[in-house]
């Protein structure tokens, strides 16, 4: 390319040249009176080298394409449960099969200390089930025994309750006369136990609006004395922050935490709303919450112009006070609470205690004054209750005998079942199985009768008839360029050069696998019946092409920046920043600070011969803008001028 551009500069010196003599001949050109005197200056050949953009094609073509497989969330992959060597396969590629189905059949898997040691756990848990058996059947038996004597002593104890409601008959008979007496004695005592309980109960409820007053004074002149030290209120007006007014807080206050100010304005302006509240069960947790957050406020907050170090550390004591004084005064309402909630409950149970007596004793009198008439009746109702009573205890030994024989049952179950499992142990020890974890369709089958297998062979693959969730999971190699997500890709697969598919991607990885790449993944544009796992291919859509320089024109600085010189003009260059991409053979590829078609130096030159060339800063942009004008104009000289030259002589 080079040599070209010396080539193309030749031919337009030559035209150039002729150009002038033309005019000169013509008239146009005057002789200068005196020929102005050339400068000699020394030439420099510098070892320029022309950017070009198109390093990097094939290597990008190359590294922009990346192996995958088609993945279906569908697909499920079959495991035997244990080791073993396939002796029989029941299934083939494409056969429906159902959940549960077997697919395949082992040999025994061969002994090892894990299976004997859990034989040996069966074995022992049958042993203990039959121990355990054995054992509630004795007990079983021992207990019956026992129940049945308890039984047949009911009855001595039925008849002494009945001779028990005959001197209950008789007592009835002495209430008769003093029952009366005994009913007015009783109201007064429960009438004055009631009006002194009534008392307590009215002192503890004045004592709990006490507190609750006492809480609510001290919250209100806690939250007055913060408002004055943290913002910039002289007399703060709390109704104003209802009325929704913003803190304006102290520099400094907060600085730490951001978030804790939010958290303060917000506590506060609840805790108000509590306050305003003629009465609050929840003003006790307001306080609490309002000095919490006071205090997470104030250790979040910085020393400023407005708060010193001693005022800052007054105000960590300050919130350390205001939290444990509010503690206390919230503790010593809720205290009060609870006491009024207790005497409450005391003088409601001491009002139904009165009422249930003074009914009972009522009763009493009335039966005691018609006990003569009821003698009898009494009697009988005793019998009777005393037969109920005989017959409710029966009832009783008749359950836990029955509860008996289940436990007695549950035991001979649990052998049954220890029974069963060491059977079910032993048979899956004679021959073990693959089954079907999901109904589908046999998409694949990976091993033959004969090979041995172990869990983590896969076996078979199951699918879903449905494969329009399928979708591509690829591998990047580390240094290649990853793609956007969003940007379009082109599918194929090996041995089908004309199916091809087009595709989105939809995440790309940010960590390195175990094989050294990051893991993409796309999905299909359109539907697709490509069989699942097949291989595939992605071929990125984008093709750019990058420059390429010689490591020989770098230098680096003690940041580790890449630099090069760039040429201003003819003879003179300037120092520029690059970033670097990666190497091919002797070259680095160039993403950044580098156009097609500039010119750089190669390698390196002498440093005497460099400050003799090299231009910074301003300087740079005055030359290259000189050069622009220069080009422009000895373009106009060579070409363009000419032309309009021979315009104005027509």
């Amino acid at each position: 390319m080079l040599h070209k551009k010396m080539i193309g500069i030749f031919a337009m010196v030559i035209l150039a040249s002729g150009v002038s003599v033309s005019v000169a001949a013509s008239g146009k050109w005057k002789k200068p009176d005196k020929p102005k005197e050339e400068k000699k200056e020394t030439q420099i050949s510098l070892p320029l080298e022309m950017a070009m953009g198109d390093g990097l094609t094939r290597l990008s073509d190359a590294s922009a394409s990346w192996p995958g497989e088609l993945v279906s969330p569908t697909t499920i992959e079959a495991h035997p449960q244990s080791e073993g060597t396939i002796v029989e396969l029941n299934v083939r590629v494409g056969q429906k099969v159902s959940r549960g189905e077997i697919l395949a059949r082992l040999s025994p898997p061969p002994a090892s200390i894990e299976r004997a040691n859990a034989s040996s756990e069966k074995k022992q848990m049958l042993i203990r089930a039959q121990a355990n058996a054995d054992a509630t059947a004795r007990l079983v038996a021992k207990s019956k025994v026992q129940f049945l004597e308890a039984r047949k002593s009911l009855i001595p104890a039925r008849d002494a309750a009945i001779a028990l409601n005959q001197k209950e008959t008789d007592r009835i008979a002495y209430l008769n006369e003093s029952s009366v007496i005994q009913l007015e004695k009783m109201k007064q005592e429960k009438n004055a136990a009631v009006e002194l309980a009534t008392k307590e109960r009215d002192q503890a409820t004045l004592n709990m609006s006490l507190k609750e007053r006492t809480l609510r004074v001290s919250l209100q002149q806690t939250i007055e004395k913060n408002l004055q030290e943290l913002t910039t209120w002289v007399h703060p007006d709390v109704m104003q922050i209802l009325k929704g007014s913003s803190l304006q807080f102290k520099y400094g206050v907060g600085l730490w935490d951001q978030q804790s100010r939010y958290t303060y304005e917000k506590t506060l302006f609840n805790t108000l709303q509590d306050l305003q509240k003629t009465s609050s069960s929840l003003l006790d947790e307001s306080a609490l919450t309002y000095a919490q957050a006071f205090k997470i406020l104030v250790y979040s907050t910085n020393t400023s112009d407005a708060i010193s170090s001693t005022n800052l550390e007054s105000l960590k004591n300050m919130a350390r006070k205001d939290q444990e004084m509010l503690t206390d005064a919230s503790n010593e309402k809720r205290d009060s609470e609870r006491m009024a909630q207790v005497k409450e409950a005391e003088l409601q149970k001491m009002i139904a205690e009165r009422d249930k007596e003074v009914t009972e004793s009522s009763i009493n009198e009335k039966q005691a004054r018609i006990s003569s008439e009821s003698n009898e009746i009494t009697r009988k109702k005793g019998v009777i209750d005393s037969e109920l009573e005989y017959q409710n205890r029966v009832r009783e030994i008749d359950v836990k005998i029955i509860e008996l024989d289940r436990d007695l049952e549950l035991a001979r179950a649990e052998v049954r079942a220890a029974k069963s499992a060491y059977q079910t142990f032993i048979e899956e020890l004679s021959s073990q199985t693959v089954i079907a974890q999901r109904a589908g369709t046999v998409s694949g089958i990976f091993k033959n009768t004969g090979d041995y297998v172990t869990p983590e062979t896969v076996v078979a693959t199951i699918s879903q008839d449905n494969t329009q969730d399928a979708f591509i999971r690829f591998r990047i190699p580390s240094d290649a360029k990853l793609p956007e997500v969003g940007s379009e890709v082109t599918i194929s697969r090996p041995s089908f050069p004309f199916d091809r598919r087009m595709a989105i991607i939809v995440g790309v990885g940010g960590i390195l696998g175990e094989n050294g790449a990051f893991t993409a993944e796309a999905e299909f544009t359109e539907d697709v019946d490509w069989p699942i796992h097949a291989l595939i291919r992605v071929t990125s859509s984008e093709k750019t092409a990058s420059i390429l320089i010689p490591f020989t024109a770098l230098r680096w600085d003690e940041n580790n920046q890449s630099h090069i010189y760039v040429a201003v003009s003819d003879t003179h260059v300037a120092d520029r920043i690059i970033k670097t991409g990666k190497a091919v053979g002797d070259k680095i590829e160039v993403t950044e600070g580098l156009k097609p078609k500039e010119m750089f130096l190669s390698r390196q030159i002498p440093e005497s011969v460099l400050k003799t060339i090299l231009v910074k800063g301003d300087e740079a942009q005055n030359v290259e803008m000189k050069k622009g004008t220069s080009d422009t104009s000895d373009k106009e000289d060579s070409g363009e001028a000419s032309m309009e030259d021979m315009g104005h002589g027509e």
